[in-house]
């Protein structure tokens, strides 16, 4: 092994020790390729080229896993259509209390103020399926907490994924219907800058921003890349 002392000392071996990491996820490198390149005030492109993300790589909440043998999506009815319709993380659903319902403009949300990633705030959307079982769960715990135990067989991260995909399906525009409203300063052609484009395994895909920032909001994040990627 090499004898370093500093951490300035390690720099020149930061591409040996990520070659190392090759039998991890794409997604596990490119997080400590970025840690390295913060630590040492550079970006990723000054190490060695990590293996590409893709999101069909993704095996996260995809398909059945061992611990859903052990969870009934029937008798935890209630649990999984609340799940579905709010969107809201494990620890996020274990903080909540009965008190976080409100209207909005004539539209019911939950205030998300603990147990959130980075403790962000945000006002969470119910979607309309699920309103009626929202409402009275969040009623009869008055200002209690909602869930005692969170089942642990339940995949609440394939929930948030079935909540995002249902919220952005309600608020997206056709294609078609997007206006042509910038102008390329190299080809002078117009193009649809409230379109998202993918690219590599989804290229051809298209969706719309305007959309994919307000279900990225209602998830917790700030970035559209998110949705088309994670969800």
């Amino acid at each position: 092994m090499h004898q370093c002392r500093t951490v300035e000392e390690c720099r020149e071996f930061v591409d040996e020790w990520l070659d190392t990491r090759r039998e991890l996820s794409a997604y596990t490198q490119k997080l400590e390729a970025s840690a390295l390149a913060k630590l040492y005030g550079c970006s990723t492109k000054d190490f060695v080229q990590t293996t590409a993300r893709h999101r069909a790589d993704i095996t996260r909440s995809r398909g059945e896993k061992i611990r859903d043998s052990h969870f009934s999506e029937e008798k935890n009815a209630d649990f999984v259509e609340f799940c579905r319709s709010t969107g809201l993380r494990r620890a996020e659903l274990n903080a909540l209390t009965g008190d976080k319902l409100i209207y909005r403009n004539g539209e019911l949300y939950i205030i998300v103020s603990d147990g959130s990633k980075g403790g962000r705030f945000r006002y969470a959307p119910v979607l309309s399926r699920g309103v009626e079982v929202v409402k009275r769960i969040m009623h009869r715990a008055k200002s209690g907490k909602v869930w005692d135990k969170l089942p642990n067989g339940a995949d609440i991260h394939s929930y948030r994924a079935d909540y995002a995909t249902e919220l952005y399906n309600s608020l997206a525009r056709p294609i078609d219907q997007i206006p042509y409203d910038r102008i390329n300063k190299g080809t002078g052609r117009k193009y649809q800058s409230e379109v998202y484009h993918f690219r590599k395994d989804r290229k051809g895909e298209k969706l719309d921003k305007v959309a994919m920032l307000a279900t990225s909001r209602a998830l917790g994040h700030n970035r559209i890349s998110v949705v088309g990627e994670h969800y």
